[in-house]
């Protein structure tokens, strides 16, 4: 029997790492980039640039597991205010505690 993860770091990837690996996306505590937020740049963008955005990990909220989803590698066009107001929007109340920005 394997033992579940207590944190996994997804890296600077896309969103197939996380739904690939079973281990990762059932830790407690799971760290995923999330480095585009909103149209400016879309899912197909981030992808050709091998990186994740907030849509993919909303569309994809059943696979995960984890108690915590710490969100990383956010895009450096986006203020800290921006953040935190879209992700606030976007993210469904009843999934807001399990998320946790990390930002300054």
């Amino acid at each position: 029997m394997s033992e579940i993860p207590v944190i996994s770091f997804s890296g600077d990837t896309k969103i197939e790492y996380v739904l690939e690996h079973e281990d990762v996306a059932n830790s407690s505590i799971l760290f995923i980039e999330c480095t585009y937020i909103d149209n400016e740049r879309n899912v197909a963008q981030a992808r050709e640039w091998g990186h994740t955005h907030l849509d993919e990990i909303l569309n994809n909220l059943s696979s995960f597991k984890n108690e915590k989803i710490v969100l990383i590698h956010f895009s450096k066009r986006y203020s800290v205010s921006y953040i935190r107001e879209v992700l606030d929007k976007r993210i469904p109340k009843e999934e807001r505690h399990r998320f946790h920005p990390f930002l300054p």
